[in-house]
């Protein structure tokens, strides 16, 4: 990430939840990258229906922002 960070400026992440089984969803963070998604960092998440919480979203994105460069920041653009 370092490197992508040194050469484009820039780290965009993307989070996604998939489905995975009964009662069960995988949160995933992903570094996007050459238009593809290169999974950084995952959880299991007991989840019925819908959506993961936010709770979830930012427990994991707090990890991913301890693996970032430290002069990192956080844009909410799209």
């Amino acid at each position: 990430m370092q490197s992508q960070f040194e050469w484009v400026g820039e780290i965009r992440l993307i989070v996604d939840g998939t489905k995975v089984g009964f009662g069960h969803q995988l949160l995933m963070v992903s570094l996007a990258y050459r238009k593809r998604a290169v999974p950084i960092a995952w959880s299991w998440v007991k989840h019925v229906r819908g959506h993961s919480t936010g709770k979830q979203q930012v427990r994991l994105l707090k990890y991913v922002r301890s693996l970032l460069p430290k002069d990192t920041c956080f844009s909410g653009r799209r």
